[in-house]
């Protein structure tokens, strides 16, 4: 993301304060969600990052600022989309989600 964009891009946060967005926060959170999965159905290092990634140009492509739900609502969708539908493990609960990204 260019940092020109960086700073025009906002999160609304539960609280309803409005912060510019910041992608290590939601790696952050998608690693400590993670970390409350099963080993077996754990992410690996990439699927983190390419779940961030893939967040980030949803993000870049948006005129309006995001609230954090809609944030976690896409994280969902994007870990349940990183692994083939044969091994897919059930995706992180919006409970691990919501804890996370506080």
């Amino acid at each position: 993301m260019s940092e020109e964009l960086k700073t025009h891009v906002h999160v609304i946060k539960r609280n309803g304060e409005e912060v510019t967005f910041d992608l290590s926060k939601i790696e952050n959170a998608i690693k400590a969600a993670n970390n409350e999965v099963d080993k077996l159905h754990q992410l690996n290092e990439y699927q983190v990052h390419a779940i961030a990634d893939n967040l980030e140009k949803q993000i870049e492509s948006m005129s309006h600022a995001v609230h954090v739900e809609d944030i976690q609502d896409m994280v969902l969708t994007l870990s349940d989309m990183s692994l083939p539908s044969i091994i897919r493990p059930p995706p992180f609960s919006k409970a691990q989600c919501a804890i996370s990204l506080r």
